[in-house]
């Protein structure tokens, strides 16, 4: 593992350009059963992010946008409080669901969870992993 792992709540964030199709970034416990994933889906001009928990899905954000273009994209994780902001807009939220508990989310892949499969593929300036941030922050990092 990377590091002793994440709080129950946080943000992840990525600034990226997807070159292949169904690649990921994701913050896991080195299973699909409990995962954060940012999915690069290049067919369909989309960013997907999920959650699960337990194997249960939390939340699934699914975000049409030119995937040819370099996207900050952060993911912010706290029980009922979920949203995903893209270049500098909150542009999903979801207020219903859990999280892990602290410490469970430890491994930082680009590929999947289970490290076997959807790796990704393309260029990369950052990506971290914040304590939780407010909108007026998430904005601002995604700006």
């Amino acid at each position: 593992s990377l590091f002793s792992g994440v709080n129950s709540s946080g943000v992840l964030y990525a600034e990226t350009i997807a070159s292949v199709h169904g690649g990921n970034i994701t913050l896991s416990s080195g299973s699909n059963n409990d995962n954060l994933m940012i999915s690069f889906n290049l067919n369909s001009d989309r960013i997907d992010c999920n959650m699960k928990v337990g194997g249960a899905y939390q939340f699934i954000f699914n975000y049409t946008t030119d995937m040819s273009l370099n996207h900050k994209i952060a993911v912010r994780y706290k029980t009922n409080d979920f949203a995903l902001f893209v270049d500098g807009t909150k542009v999903l939220t979801d207020t219903s669901g859990i999280t892990q508990t602290s410490g469970t989310l430890s491994e930082l892949n680009f590929s999947a969870a289970n490290q076997a499969s959807a790796f990704f593929y393309g260029k990369t300036k950052a990506v971290a992993v914040f304590d939780y941030l407010s909108d007026d922050q998430m904005e601002t990092l995604t700006t």
